[in-house]
């Protein structure tokens, strides 16, 4: 199964036109061994099928990676879970400063687990709430990312105090995204803050696509 996970993970690479050298690929089938591991103990994710936690975990956290700036240096994963899309994103681009927020304590150490297994540098796990987290820190983030299920307004109310000034906020978002961006526009002080560009990618492997939301300072 690993074999044919690691054969499949390759191809979706491939499909994104993303290098990654291959021994980051082997550190990701180890990252769904421990996955796949520590699920039988925890609720880690509610996906079952290898296929779907490769496209819709995995693949689909891969896509961010087209829109962090080369610059960035700094990253904030909120609602970070077992570690989609924030933890991967850190494995293929060493380089970044990533902090995860998760507010559950068996996910937050799965996660520092991981962190400690795959020897990650310049790694933070804080359990926590975005709400409790941004009375703390300010203007600190070049990128905040998140596959939890915020609305676009309510999240870029939460985190966007949390940006420097050259600072994205990127949301992922199935076709409803035009409902919430409607609402966010309506927002006026919000909107006048915030401007919000949209792109579009599929998962590769599937026919799923999703529509990102790409957030930045006026």
């Amino acid at each position: 199964m690993e074999r044919l996970f690691k054969e499949q993970l390759n191809k979706g690479i491939e499909e994104l036109g993303l290098q990654i050298d291959q021994s980051i690929t082997d550190e990701l089938v180890l990252y769904l061994k421990e996955l796949k591991r520590w699920s039988k103990a925890y609720n880690l994710t509610g996906l079952k099928d290898e296929k779907d936690i490769l496209t819709r975990l995995f693949l689909d956290s891969l896509l961010y990676l087209r829109y962090i700036p080369s610059h960035a240096r700094r990253v904030l994963d909120v609602g970070s879970g077992a570690g989609f899309p924030g933890l991967v994103i850190k494995m293929v681009r060493k380089e970044l400063d990533v902090t995860l927020l998760e507010p559950s304590r068996k996910k937050a150490s799965f996660l520092n687990h991981l962190v400690q297994k795959l020897k990650l540098e310049n790694t933070v796990v804080i359990q926590t709430t975005l709400e409790e987290f941004s009375r703390d820190f300010d203007k600190v983030f070049d990128v905040i990312t998140t596959k939890a299920l915020f609305k676009t307004a309510e999240f870029v109310k939460k985190a966007g105090m949390l940006l420097n000034d050259r600072g994205i906020v990127l949301l992922s978002k199935g076709r409803a995204y035009k409902e919430e961006l409607q609402e966010f526009n309506e927002e006026k002080r919000l909107s006048s803050l915030f401007s919000v560009e949209v792109s579009s990618m599929v998962i590769p492997l599937t026919d799923i696509k999703r529509y990102f939301l790409i957030v930045k300072k006026q």
